[in-house]
């Protein structure tokens, strides 16, 4: 007996692509970060002093003097200028003294300074001690923060996407099958108080059952989704409820990740917390309303799910 291979839109070829988006931008962000730190590792130059030195530097941002031994340099000694518009650049002497290890041999910064354009620099050096071995290296740790953040970003988006994008896909792919095998015609099924009730109580938890993802990571969309993708055939209103708490949790990962990218800017942390306190609140209600009975529409919510019927 040869068995019958549905074919459903859409193609199981999506999932290899959702897959392709969750793994590709993941791993660009850390072959990104990680290039970029070998990069401003490398961005060291050394000279002795006192004495003036010409040094080429391609890669902007800020740059750290360090010196094996401390001489108790001063602001007025030491001198960059930029040899193409002959402009000195503002030199910041440390306060902290900050040490570091660096080859083996222990440095203390001296100053900063921040470079805004590519090319060649003369500095200067005046004093009585001669040093030898001053470095002046890129000031990985600062600059290394907003790397990171672009990395983060890009490393989240990926996953954002991908799951998403499967997500939609595994739900639109369960939908087309059940409505392929679904005979022709049935006796439609006597709704009895009690089938309300129990399609009630499993609607309740579609909303519910997303706290979860507070301790599982993603059981926000693993809770609604099984109850939803196994009972809602049964249950018209786990049917409707299920779709409405998977919409809002995948619209909430987006409005999430769009905080996270603020965070740069402050506000984002306040929006997070908002977001955070939204989301508790939103989840109670509709909890509540569903253990009633009733169909519960979330705000500010992106129907990316929608009734087979209607797409």
């Amino acid at each position: 007996m040869n068995k019958t291979t549905l074919t459903v839109p859409p193609s199981r070829i999506w999932y290899l692509i959702a897959l392709i988006i969750f793994i590709a931008l993941p791993t660009y962000a850390i072959h990104h970060m990680v290039k970029e730190t070998r990069a401003a590792l490398h961005q060291t130059q050394t000279f002795n002093a006192p004495g003036a030195t010409t040094i080429t530097i391609n890669k902007l941002g800020e740059y750290t003097f360090w010196e094996p031994k401390p001489q108790e340099i001063t602001k007025d000694k030491i001198e960059v200028r930029q040899l193409e518009n002959n402009k000195n650049i503002e030199f910041h002497l440390s306060e902290s003294h900050w040490s570091q290890s660096i080859n083996k041999i222990k440095h203390t910064a001296i100053g900063t300074i921040d470079i805004q354009q590519p090319g060649e620099y003369q500095v200067t050096i005046a004093g009585d001690v001669p040093a030898q071995g001053i470095l002046l290296r890129y000031s990985i740790w600062k600059n290394l923060f907003t790397q990171m953040l672009r990395s983060l970003t890009l490393f989240a988006l990926g996953i954002l996407i991908g799951v998403i994008f499967a997500l939609i896909i595994f739900v639109k792919r369960s939908s087309a099958i059940r409505a392929a095998r679904a005979p022709t015609t049935t006796s439609p099924t006597p709704i009895t108080e009690s089938n309300k009730k129990t399609g009630a109580i499993w609607a309740m938890l579609c909303h519910l059952g997303t706290l979860v993802g507070v301790i599982v990571p993603f059981g926000n969309f693993i809770t609604p989704l099984l109850i939803w993708a196994i009972l809602k055939d049964d249950y018209p209103l786990v049917d409707d409820q299920g779709r409405e708490s998977l919409n809002f949790q995948i619209s909430m990962l987006i409005y999430y990740f769009l905080a996270f990218v603020m965070v740069i800017f402050v506000v984002g942390l306040f929006l997070l917390v908002l977001l955070g306190l939204f989301q508790l609140i939103a989840v109670i209600i509709a909890s509540v309303e569903a253990g009633r009975g009733r169909r519960f529409r979330y705000p500010l919510t992106v129907r990316f799910i929608r009734p087979l019927s209607a797409t």
